[in-house]
């Protein structure tokens, strides 16, 4: 058995205190293992640097005040 460490940087500060952000990554973390079979453990990583990439782009729309749901859907569906 071996282990295997990745370090991600964090996401927005919005992320957060955005709703079902959680539930949405749980969703693209299954997305990404269905597509990678053999390797959970990239697929996982992949997901993660995909969503947080989306959190950015969804934080430099206009409103940056807060990253709701309504944010999210279009840069999560261009990045991942």
């Amino acid at each position: 058995m071996y282990l295997q460490l990745s370090r991600l940087g964090r996401g927005p500060v919005g992320v957060r205190d955005s709703t079902a952000t959680g539930c949405a990554l749980t969703a693209v973390v299954g997305a990404f293992a269905a597509v990678a079979r053999a390797d959970a453990y990239t697929a996982a990583v992949a997901a993660l640097s995909c969503f947080g990439i989306a959190g950015r782009r969804a934080a430099q729309r206009p409103n940056r005040q807060r990253v709701s749901r309504g944010h999210w859907a279009p840069p999560l569906a261009r990045t991942c």
